[in-house]
């Protein structure tokens, strides 16, 4: 719509700008100097007109790009939602705008332990199931290994038992959760456990 309304004013322009130019009975000659600055003004559309061109190539790019879940090695089950983290905001996997009242409660409960930077630095996905016979209540899962790249994570979150009024089991499940991100997170995390894990065998 805002290209249309740009194409539409480049369209008009030329005929107001040669429309300003005064009106006699007589066809005016305009001068060279004249003629240059009208060929300057278009061509100062058209680079203007480009740049329209090219910024709305580049969003229609930017919507053709569909996030897709991550296929997750480890808890690969049925979730009742998956959500995208995008600064501290939940967006539903499959497009809609749905966000149910108990996810958002908890995925703000785990922001308010952890903090916002920490989500914005971690979390990519937030995954809700539900499974009153699995003892699983919450995990983590790193999704890239890279070193010089962002380490994003999945945590997914078992809802079963949670109750609003009564948050400190899953406060408590949230920091137990971020333990393992931090300490995987750490480089010297890995060394230090092969070095500690040997000491102890030594010396049993």
């Amino acid at each position: 719509m805002l290209l249309k309304r740009h194409l539409i004013a480049f369209l008009l322009i030329p005929s107001l700008l040669f429309g300003s130019l005064p009106c006699t009975t007589e066809a005016k000659v305009i001068t060279e100097t004249e003629r240059l600055q009208l060929l300057l003004q278009i061509k100062d559309l058209l680079n203007i007109l480009a740049r329209l061109q090219e910024q709305a190539k580049i969003q229609e790019e930017i919507r053709e790009v569909k996030k897709t879940p991550y296929q997750s090695v480890y808890y690969n089950f049925p979730h009742q939602n998956i959500y995208f983290v995008t600064n501290n905001q939940l967006e539903n996997s499959d497009g809609s705008k749905i966000l149910f009242t108990t996810h958002k409660e908890l995925f703000d409960l785990f922001t308010k332990v952890v903090g916002r930077a920490e989500v914005n630095k971690y979390v990519y996905e937030w995954r809700i199931f539900n499974n009153k016979n699995s003892d699983l209540g919450a995990y983590v899962e790193l999704m890239s290994t890279t070193n010089n790249g962002p380490r994003n994570w999945v945590v997914g979150v078992n809802t079963e038992g949670y109750d609003s009024e009564n948050q400190n089991s899953f406060i408590n499940l949230f920091i137990h959760e971020y333990g393992h991100i931090v300490l995987y997170d750490l480089k010297t995390f890995e060394q230090n456990y092969k070095k500690k894990f040997l000491d102890c065998c030594r010396r049993s």
